[in-house]
């Protein structure tokens, strides 16, 4: 199933790879067109028009998908930092026709906490195999209720502690939370 696309019109469905980019990155975009009919464009000559903080710095032609179905893709160049929006134009469609618009953003990140958000599978897999564990993919969530199955069998036993009401325990949690702020502010993640 492909990702959704990020905003539509009755013409054009318009998508970015990402909300915000680095400086020095290429943007991934993807548009499926379809004629007035509702019905996608196979062969068009389209082009994807970039414009940064409101004026219009590049065009770069939509290359159809191998696939069909009237999915076209096509990559940036080298971003500079800015707000940026994204539009197609495509040859004999009027643009009072094209309203999809998608916007993005090119900024240099503050903290090395939120540098990388991406999913390192490789790095997963490792530490489940390490940890005697085994790693899933979302799409595999039947797996995972398969391999804990066994678990269930036995006797639950809980008991409750009310953390506001023993000073002791309550004391040990605002201290871990205070450690955990004063390290991270001198690592200048905050």
């Amino acid at each position: 199933m492909e990702p959704p696309f990020a905003v539509r019109d009755p013409r054009i469905s318009l998508d970015t790879d990402s909300m915000t980019y680095r400086p020095g990155q290429q943007a991934e975009i993807r548009a499926r067109l379809r004629d007035e009919h509702g019905k996608p464009l196979e062969k068009a000559d389209a082009y994807a028009l970039l414009a940064h903080d409101g004026q219009v710095v590049a065009s770069v032609p939509l290359a159809a998908d191998e696939n069909g179905g009237g999915l076209f893709h096509a990559k940036t160049g080298v971003l500079a930092e800015g707000d940026y929006e994204v539009r197609v134009a495509v040859d004999g469609v009027p643009d009072s026709e094209i309203k999809a618009r998608a916007n993005f953003r090119v900024a240099a990140m503050d903290s090395g906490e939120l540098t990388d958000l991406g999913c390192d599978e490789p790095l997963l897999r490792q530490l489940a195999a390490n940890a005697n564990g085994a790693y899933f993919r979302e799409e595999n969530l039947g797996d995972v209720v398969a391999q804990i199955a066994p678990l269930s069998s036995g006797h639950i036993i809980e008991s409750e502690t009310v953390l506001w009401q023993s000073y002791w325990w309550f004391s040990f949690v605002i201290g871990l939370l205070t450690a955990e702020w004063i390290l991270r502010k001198r690592a200048g993640l905050l």
